[in-house]
């Protein structure tokens, strides 16, 4: 339990001061969920590379909405984080077979 506590008050400082425009918040989150994130999509995507790549995208996707304020639950923003990473692939796989139907 205190653990999770501890957790969240890490995630709401890093939320509000990412919101305040803190830059070393913005280093402390992209230190706690780059690796685990890059994980996660390995286990998706297959390749490590593209997985780096996704999660590039999706943590700065989540900084600028911390730094814009619309991060509402700082408790959840670990799963917020895996979400946005994991929807910005599927859509990306979406986006592609789009693209193949055009073609054909």
């Amino acid at each position: 339990m205190v653990a999770a506590v501890e957790s969240f008050s890490e995630e709401a400082e890093l939320v509000r001061g990412i919101g305040e425009g803190d830059r070393s918040c913005e280093s402390r989150f992209v230190e706690k969920f780059r690796d685990k994130v890059v994980q996660v999509l390995t286990v998706y995507i297959k390749d490590p590379v593209r997985a780096e790549d996704f999660t590039h995208d999706a943590l700065m996707v989540v900084i600028r909405r911390m730094r814009d304020g619309d991060i509402a639950n700082p408790s959840s923003l670990a799963s917020y984080t895996f979400s946005t990473a994991k929807f910005m692939y599927l859509g990306s796989l979406r986006r592609m077979d789009s693209q193949l139907d055009y073609s054909e």
